[in-house]
């Protein structure tokens, strides 16, 4: 356990690690202690104040099989208006791990000895077989520290160089004396999970090590599965012939009361759209059907309505025209079985044909059917008169009903590819825009301005 009470402020600040302690900073008071002679004493204090969450002293996280405790926190300055927060993490075992944040990013470091620094200006570096390219070098500036330190922080000023391999980095730092150090993205949510915290800093831009958020090589190889797949389907239902399977031309004055029912027909092999046509010579008028086609396994039924109305006529010396005598739509996605048609007919000044009396309405109600003659031949003679005055003004229609069923369509086919195409491009576009976001403050970025 290591703890120090601040002679400043009387806080005492512990930790259950042992330190080797060389400078410690108050997290009450900000005032800073470095070890002089063998003594600890006051130097200086920070002014800089934190503006959001930071990682309290004496947290503690598991990585890997050791338990670590956060022992430091330094926030530097890295220019402009750009600070870093960096944690050190001491384990159970006396190793140490380094955790920084930059504008909501998160790197976990750790420190190696098997690197060489000494050419500056190198713009790559081949490290455990990765290739590290250059990306900046700077000046940090210790603007606020927290806990106990095994370095002097007198010395405020570290000169750093960066290569990146996104999602590594290896970075040389030279305060007091010179250190090199592997970094690894980590996400927000996992550093959340480490520490069982609630809030973190506001992620903002793209991270220096940010992954890419799409593997692009496992993407491209989906893209080209669903294409072979579609094209597959594509040449399977490509060589489907459409096929008529109702023609028949029936009276709407014979359907008024009831419907129409067709003939029999199957759909075999894959769900098709049914092309229905109605045609009716109307003239000035309309007509109108629903139509539903059943299936007769399971009775479940697609309904749909269509009017036919045709105007025409002269106006100011001209001829004009509205409407059709013809109108035709889908019903898509029929699956294989057995299906039948069924009308239901109506139009514009239609009655019914029929020469049963029962469909005989509104007569006078001095005439009833009885067992008199004289009585039954008026009425036969009343029946005869109605019926005739019907057929007089009855207009008669017909309705011609055809049916077709249709292979599948092929622009699903079509903008299925195109889509997946596009979204290749977009996807390279993407990436292009997110590594130049990534490099925008670098000195050597290899995206042009």
């Amino acid at each position: 356990m290591t703890s120090y009470t601040c002679k400043q402020c009387d806080t005492t600040t512990s930790i259950s690690s042992s330190v080797t302690m060389e400078s410690f900073c108050c997290p009450s008071c900000k005032a800073l202690y470095v070890k002089d002679a063998g003594e600890f004493r006051f130097k200086s204090k920070f002014s800089y104040s934190l503006l959001d969450t930071s990682i309290a002293i004496g947290k503690k996280c598991q990585i890997g099989n050791e338990t670590y405790e956060v022992i430091g926190m330094l926030v530097k300055h890295l220019g402009d208006f750009v600070y870093a927060r960096e944690y050190t993490l001491q384990s159970n075992l006396g190793n140490y791990k380094y955790l920084s944040e930059c504008e909501g990013h998160w790197i976990l470091l750790k420190e190696i000895d098997d690197i060489d620094f000494n050419s500056k200006s190198r713009l790559e570096i081949t490290y455990n077989d990765r290739v590290f390219k250059k990306y900046d070098y700077y000046n940090n500036d210790i603007v606020l520290a927290q806990g106990f330190f095994d370095i002097n922080l007198e010395e405020k000023s570290a000169f750093v160089v960066e290569y990146i391999s996104p999602p590594f980095i290896l970075s040389s730092e030279n305060l007091n004396e010179l250190h090199f150090y592997l970094g690894e993205h980590i996400s927000k949510k996992e550093v959340k999970k480490m520490f069982n915290l609630e809030a973190l800093p506001y992620k903002s831009g793209v991270g220096i090590l940010q992954p890419f958020p799409f593997h692009i090589l496992d993407t491209i190889k989906i893209f080209l599965i669903t294409a072979i797949l579609i094209l597959t389907c594509f040449i399977f239902q490509g060589s489907q012939e459409n096929k008529e399977v109702v023609n028949n031309t029936i009276s709407i004055n014979e359907y008024v009361n009831k419907d129409y029912v067709s003939q029999s027909f199957e759909v075999v092999d894959v769900a098709v759209p049914i092309k229905i046509t109605l045609s009716s010579e109307v003239s000035n008028s309309w007509a109108y059907a629903g139509v539903s086609v059943v299936n007769e396994v399971t009775n479940e039924e697609e309904f749909a309505e269509q009017d036919i109305e045709f105007y025409s006529g002269y106006e100011d010396g001209y001829h004009w025209t509205e409407g059709s005598q013809s109108a035709n739509f889908h019903i898509c996605g029929l699956k294989p079985g057995k299906y039948h048609l069924v009308i239901s007919p109506s139009a514009e000044n239609i009655t019914p044909n029929s020469n049963d009396l029962s469909s005989i309405k509104n007569l006078p109600p001095e005439i009833a059917t009885t067992g008199d003659k004289i009585t039954d031949s008026i009425n036969k003679l009343y029946s005869g008169m109605y019926e005739t005055e019907q057929s007089i003004s009855s207009d008669q229609k017909n309705l011609t009903i055809s049916a077709e069923l249709e292979s599948p369509s092929n622009w699903n086919f079509g903008i299925s590819l195109v889509v997946l195409i596009a979204l290749t491009i977009l996807l390279f576009i993407y990436r292009h825009f997110f590594e130049t976001w990534r490099w925008s403050d670098s000195s050597y970025s290899p995206y042009l301005e």
